[in-house]
């Protein structure tokens, strides 16, 4: 699929530039504007629009490649023949490199290790259809032969306005939040696209805007029936679920709003209360963005409905807080406020600070300190 548009000012047919989108779950994502010329590429579930530019010879270009299910990631490079080379993946292929020039895919030797020791992890997309008829989709990943009745982690992602690719590197990579180490102690993780999610359109994305922990915790509770739905998983499997960030939030607002189906969380520099959050960092652009004007006093009821302060006490389950003590977007103060509702009610709880950490952990210690304490923590307490 390909749509051409006049650039102001010029009439040259090299102006006129090219959509690069790729087909995600019916919505098509336009992910790359280019020019002047299109090569069509399909890649798996995705059709991607290879950009075949002209540059001057001997000249060499570089554009940004697309993400998405089973898209290019990465740098997008051409030479002066207009011969494209990128890096790409799908759910089943690990990374490998689009040869332009000989127009064939080429295997990285240095993934044929990673790909025997990690062959056993997969990912998959599933979809289901949310309260209001929106299509919603997740990915799945999980060691091959899995048994539905294996204990879940749900995996919320933060943002929320990010993009999420259908990677099979994503089951084997150290990452922001890497899974390998939970996979491979046979635990399965789903990961819901909630909306809000990027890469679905504009709408979705601003989907959950004045309504966050509302909507899209919907979304994720009937993605969760999903999977036992269409047998990936059992109806009675142990549920836990982690996330950081916009992630640590979700985290904690699910095991407000649903004590009953989370047996455990790991909360990972998230936080309570928006508006406290505003003013604690001097940052208001969140709330500004995502909630209404925070120089509005008092702040509208309806717009509180999402914080989870006021619902702390409802948590039943364990939950291990980890946090960065400079963090200056999610203050430390939101987890800690957390971990004392949750231990005056006399249950299992821990509050980890890494000093010298801000909004995410960037320490390899540290991160090693994160993977080990979340895996411990889900299989003491995830039955």
């Amino acid at each position: 699929q390909q749509q051409q548009q006049q650039l102001p000012g010029t009439d040259a047919p090299e102006a006129q530039p090219q959509l690069w989108v790729s087909r995600i779950c019916g919505v098509w994502r336009v992910t790359w504007v280019c020019s002047p010329t299109a090569r069509g590429l399909v890649n798996g579930s995705a059709a991607l629009l290879v950009p075949t530019p002209t540059p001057a010879k001997g000249d060499a270009s570089r554009g940004t490649a697309a993400g998405g299910l089973g898209a290019a990631e990465g740098a997008l490079c051409w030479n002066s023949a207009g011969q494209v080379a990128l890096a790409y993946e799908t759910d089943q292929l690990w990374p490998g490199v689009w040869d332009g020039r000989r127009q064939c895919r080429v295997e990285l030797p240095q993934q044929a290790a990673a790909a025997q020791a990690f062959a056993s992890l997969t990912v998959q997309v599933v979809q289901w259809s949310s309260f209001d008829g929106q299509a919603v989709s997740g990915f799945v990943y999980q060691q091959a032969g899995l048994a539905p009745d294996a204990p879940l982690l749900l995996q919320a992602h933060g943002g929320p306005a990010i993009a999420m690719a259908c990677d099979r590197s994503a089951a084997a990579n150290s990452t922001r939040y890497p899974l390998r180490h939970l996979l491979a102690a046979g635990f399965r993780v789903f990961l819901p696209l909630y909306r809000g999610t990027l890469g679905f359109g504009d709408a979705f994305a601003a989907a959950n805007v004045r309504k966050q922990g509302l909507d899209d915790l919907q979304d994720i509770m009937l993605g969760l029936d999903a999977l036992a739905a269409q047998g990936l998983t059992s109806r009675t499997c142990s549920i836990g679920v982690f996330g950081g960030s916009y992630g640590g939030y979700l985290t904690m607002r699910l095991m407000t709003m649903h004590p009953d189906r989370f047996k455990a969380g790991v909360a990972m520099y998230g936080f309570i209360h928006g508006r406290w959050m505003s003013f604690e960092t001097g940052d208001f652009t969140w709330e500004n963005e995502y909630s209404g004007d925070s120089k509005v006093w008092p702040q509208p009821s309806e717009l509180q409905e999402g914080d989870n302060f006021p619902n702390l006490h409802k948590i039943s389950s364990p939950v291990l807080f980890l946090h960065g003590a400079d963090d200056d977007i999610c203050p430390l103060s939101q987890s800690k406020v957390a971990f004392n509702v949750v231990r005056s009610r006399n249950l299992p709880t821990q509050l980890v600070s890494y000093p010298g950490e801000k909004h995410g952990f960037c320490k390899p210690a540290n991160r090693t300190d994160r993977d080990r304490r979340t895996l411990a923590w889900f299989q003491k307490y995830l039955p």
